[in-house]
This record gives structure tokens, sequence and C-alpha cells, in this order.
């Protein structure tokens, strides 16, 4: 028992100081661009197949956020039978970009600040990052939220006097006694889970890919028993809700939350492709996504562990029961984000496949003054492009805000992504088409290592190799991974926690 308590203290201690434990990377030059959480995941640990894959997807999509926006469709004036095919429309866009940018991490092993270097240089990444972090720091608290939701049902539907739980809230905390008891219960098992590694939490994906797709059958055909078929909700037909859009614009803008759900996640899937042993988009950790955003900024203060922890207490202190109180809460949120996520997904695309045509330079996305260094650290055609496509959806984004503002333009903010996604991409190729890349482009890939290879192995008695040590270093075949097994222990960290 006392050495279990030792050990336990000697984890925990580090943690207490203001800068992390770091350990050395593979790139040792500046700790600021590598770190063993920042490294291309070693081959031992891209363990994702098609299996866990499907696991997963099963276990997302059929979730209480795919409900929430559902009923934000719905609330829009739709029938059940007019949604469905939006929806369907909606997730067939999005699969092609998670797809697409889920294909980069799984080609490189790296995470999305890594790659998002390679586009929008050094420095350039930080601000993408910041996006990035703010809109996952906000999702997870969603999440959390409508989970908690979902367990008071379930604790009301098994014990009925929970419903007349007493309320000590006032009514403008937008929550009662009962609803935060259940948030709180739910947020002490996330935040439990969360600090698991991958490896542990693949079987619970597992799992919950068997239970949850015949519990949500069972559900619908209670449902459509219970209503007789469904009523007005599926037979009827389109009334506008909307004082200041038609039909058509309607549609866009339940177009554009479908995609706005995983439109973050269309942006950042290298987080998660990376994981995959066959170069396939891999599956995700929700509590990962602001995880690795922040690590990509400050990884002399943020480790997996602590990013964790933050995320968690977030969830908490930004009440966001607010935000989702009701449908059009969560129909804003989702479509002001929108603007953002489709233009930096657009240029991800645009550059990966068209302008480098998948290949990089893995050593020089850790360098400074590489490559990928471009103007002073930020690549300024990624930049124009950003800004050209967010620009036009600026009027809308005020409207949204506030529909009394008499603006124009506001009407292509009801399509907020596909305009971004596509002007952002047009535009990116134009200026690489008229002022070329040179410098950034490579011939031949350099590609992470497989297993059973291994980089040149360092000197005796250093921590690493150098930048140029790894640029110059030959790969041979059938030899035991040295480099990897060496940084093996901290690079588990990046799977998903120290813990």
């Amino acid at each position: 028992m006392t050495q279990r308590l030792s050990n336990l203290k000697e984890r925990i201690l580090p943690h207490l100081h203001l800068h992390v434990p770091m350990k050395v990377g593979m790139y040792v030059s500046e700790p600021k661009w590598s770190n063993p959480d920042l490294d291309p995941l070693a081959p031992e640990l891209r363990v994702w197949g098609a299996i866990d894959y499907w696991a997963y997807w099963c276990s997302d999509m059929l979730a209480p956020p795919l409900a929430s926006v559902v009923s934000s469709v719905m609330s829009l004036g739709f029938t059940v039978r007019e949604a469905i095919p939006i929806i369907f429309f909606g997730f067939l866009i999005c699969s092609f970009v998670i797809t697409a940018t889920g294909k980069m991490g799984a080609t490189y092993a790296v995470p999305f600040p890594v790659i998002i270097r390679s586009i929008f240089g050094m420095y350039g990444s930080y601000p993408i990052i910041c996006i990035r972090f703010f809109v996952a720091l906000m999702w997870t608290a969603i999440l959390t939220v409508q989970a908690g939701m979902s367990l008071q049902r379930m604790i009301e539907a098994i014990w009925p006097s929970f419903i007349n739980f007493p309320n000590h809230l006032p009514g403008e905390a937008g929550i009662d006694s009962a609803g935060l008891l259940c948030f709180m219960l739910y947020w002490i098992v996330q935040t439990a889970l969360s600090l698991m590694p991958i490896q542990k939490l693949r079987l619970l994906f597992w799992v919950k890919g068997v239970i949850v797709p015949p519990t949500f059958v069972a559900l619908f055909l209670w449902a459509v028993i219970r209503t007789h078929g469904g009523g007005p909700y599926v037979e009827g037909r389109f009334v506008a809700t909307s004082t200041y859009m038609n039909a058509g614009y309607s549609s866009l803008t339940a177009l554009n939350v479908i995609i706005g759900l995983f439109s973050s996640l269309a942006a950042n899937m290298p987080d998660f492709g990376r994981f995959s042993k066959n170069n396939l988009a891999g599956g995700h950790q929700f509590l990962a996504l602001p995880i690795i955003g922040t690590l990509g900024l400050a990884p002399k203060y943020v480790n997996v562990f602590r990013g964790t922890l933050f995320i968690s207490i977030f969830c908490v202190i930004s009440t966001p029961w607010n935000i989702i109180k009701n449908a059009a809460g969560l129909l804003s949120f989702l479509s002001r984000y929108s603007c953002l996520m489709g233009p930096l997904a657009g240029i991800m695309v645009t550059d990966f496949y068209i302008i480098k045509q998948r290949k990089l330079n893995l050593h020089e996305m850790y360098r400074s003054y590489g490559i990928y260094w471009y103007t002073g650290g930020f690549h300024w055609r990624a930049f124009a492009a950003f800004f050209t496509a967010v620009a036009p959806l600026m009027p809308g984004f005020a409207k949204s805000i506030d529909v009394a503002l008499d603006v124009g333009g506001w009407k292509t903010y009801s399509f907020a992504w596909i305009f971004g996604y596509c002007i952002a991409s047009f535009v990116y190729y134009g200026l690489n088409y008229m002022s070329p890349q040179t410098v950034s482009l490579v011939e031949v890939a350099t590609y992470p290592l497989k297993l059973g290879e291994t980089y040149a192995t360092p000197a005796a008695g250093s921590e690493g190799a150098s930048d140029s040590d790894l640029k110059d270093a030959t790969v041979t075949r059938d030899r035991e991974v040295v480099w990897a097994r060496r940084h093996f222990g901290s690079m588990v960290t990046m799977c998903f926690c120290e813990g």
C-alpha cells in the first residue's frame, strides 16, 4: 500500500509545477515544435482498424447531439419526411471532407497542429489552432450538458419520484437542481474516462457499437407505435417559422446546421486519422479535440493530463446549458462557427491534394526557418483566402445576433459552410496559380516510420536526434525499432492521457 501511494505521489507532483515535466522529442532543437505529444505517432500505436471506426461512428452518430440538431432543423418548419433528405446530403458532404482531412493524419501520423504548419506556416498555425480550440471547448461543454440531460431523463424513467426533486436554483440560472445534479454526475464519470489510455477505451466503443444501434431502432419503433405513425410531424407540410427566410433559405440553413455538427471534426480529423494502421481516417475521442489543440499552442505549460483537467473544469464554469436551452440557441451556435470551419477545411483540402499533391516533408514541419516557414512564419496566401471567404459572411453573422439589423448580403450566411469552403478553395488555388509556392513543394514525400523501420540511432549519450540528423537519416527495414521504442512510453500520452 505504501509503495502504491509513493508511486501515485511521483506521478502527481510533477503536474503541480507551472512547467510540465517535458520529455525530449524526436526533434530536439526547439520543444515548441517537437515533443512526444506532437511527434509522429509510433508504429506500435497506430492500431485503429475498420471495426474500431465502425464502432465509433455507430456510437457517435446515434447520440443526443444528433437528436438535438434534427430537432433544430424541424424547428425551422420542416417535417420528418422533409428533414431526412437534408440530413442525408449534409452528412454526405461531411463524409467527403472528413475522409479527405483524415487521410492527412493517417498518411503522416501527425496531429492537426502539425499538419496545419505546412499550410499556414509555423507561427501562422497558432491563430488557426486558437479558432479550433475555442470551438472544441464549447462543443465539449455542450455535449456534456446534453449527456447530463439524457441521464436525468433515464433516472426519471426508472425512479419517477425524481421528477419532484426540489429545485433550489433561480429561474435565470437556466437549469434546475435536478439537471445540475445529473450534469455533475455525468461530468465526474466523463472526466475519469478521459484520463484513461485510448487502448482501454477502444473496448468501450466496441460495446457501444453493439448496444446503441438496436437501442435506437427500439426507440424508433416505440415512437412510431405511440404516435400512430408520426402525426403531422411526419405527414404534414413545411410551414416557415422564420419571418425573414423562405423555404429555400430555410433548407440551406438546415443543411448548414447539419454540416455544422461535424464541421469542426472535418478540420481536425488528422488528430484521429493518425491512429489508423492502414492509412484510413480514424475514430476520435471528443475530449481529445481541444486538448491536442492546446498542446500545439503551449506545450511548455500544457500536456494531455493538464489539458484534460482544464477542459473538464471549463465544462462546468461555461454554463453550457444557457447555450442550448432552446432549439434556436443550438441552431445559432452551429451556424456561427461553421463560417470559420468551412474556409479552413477548404484551404486544407486544396493545399494537400491539389497544391502539394499529398507530398510533404515530415521533418520540415518541426524546423524553424524550414520550407514551411514561408514569410516570417506565416503563409500569406492561406490567410488571404481564409479572410476573403469569411468577410462576406459577417453581415449574416451580425443579423443572426440581432435579426432587427438592416444589413445587405446576409443571405449567404444561410449556407455559410458551403460558401466559405468553396470561396476559400477557389481563392487559395488562384493565389497559388498567380504566385506559386516554390520552396514548400517537394518532389518526394517523407513519410513516418512503419513497423520494422527505424531512423538512424542517435549517438551514444545523446537524448535525441538533431533536425539535420533526422532529415538525412536513412530508413532501414528489418531492424529493431530502436528510436520508436525509446520514446514509446512518452508517446502513449498522445493517445489520450498520462493516467
